[in-house]
């Protein structure tokens, strides 16, 4: 699905990945494991050779978001991004499931990274808040994790916020218990909602086309600030 001119939604396993096609590709997000097939295949349809794909940026590190990256990066050679605070869980040196969640999401953390224990993957550009990779703008948005990010593409008031937005079923809802840091996520969100956007792509929940500052403004006023 093309959203604006040459970002595209790529539809996974309960979530999405986002595309921006230039004359290189950069991929944000990547699902769940085994969902490499299906973001080559986009590529493929969209008329673009794998090899393009030249940055694969993570908004942050849980296994739903990474979990296809080292398949990727082995079939295109495209080089992977992250925040420096997340490094450590997406090369396999610290573990999700560890910190302050309810026992039922650490339970759940636990058991995602037995399973998927083989996914960790080299991270090649350390991201840092503020800085530029390409067009897009490194916002750190922690909370979600400890380096969770968001990325604003000024030139289309485009804002890719990973899940440190939680917008379902047409309104914004209160924050998921998967995040480690509910203080910081608020503080994260208020300081998003600075940002002059007007499409917000959260990874899991539904995309916002038009007045995307609005709404965000409008939940931290009746939902974090109450």
């Amino acid at each position: 699905m093309e959203i604006a001119k040459d970002i595209h939604s790529i539809k996974l396993f309960r979530n999405r990945a986002f595309l921006i096609t230039g004359k290189e590709l950069t991929l944000i997000d990547a699902g769940f494991p085994l969902q490499s097939r299906k973001i080559i295949t986009f590529i493929r349809n969209i008329g673009r050779k794998p090899e393009a794909l030249s940055l694969i940026i993570l908004t942050h590190h849980h296994i739903d978001h990474r979990g296809s990256v080292r398949a990727i990066k082995k079939l295109t050679g495209a080089k992977v991004a992250a925040h420096v605070n997340d490094i450590p869980f997406i090369e396999g040196q610290k573990h999700a499931h560890d910190g302050h969640r309810l026992w039922w999401v650490r339970l759940l953390l636990f058991i995602l990274e037995l399973i998927f224990k083989h996914e960790k993957v080299h991270v090649d550009i350390k991201l840092k808040d503020r800085e530029n990779i390409g067009d897009l703008t490194v916002i750190h948005s922690p909370g979600h994790t400890e380096g969770s990010i968001s990325l604003f593409l000024m030139n289309k008031k485009i804002l890719f916020c990973g899940d440190t937005v939680p917008y379902t079923l047409g309104k914004l809802k209160s924050l998921i218990p998967y995040t480690k840091n509910h203080n910081q996520e608020r503080e994260s969100i208020r300081k998003l909602s600075k940002m002059d956007c007007d499409i917000l792509l959260p990874n899991d929940c539904r995309m916002v086309l038009k007045d995307g500052k609005s709404l965000l403004q409008e939940f931290c006023k009746d939902t974090i600030n109450t």
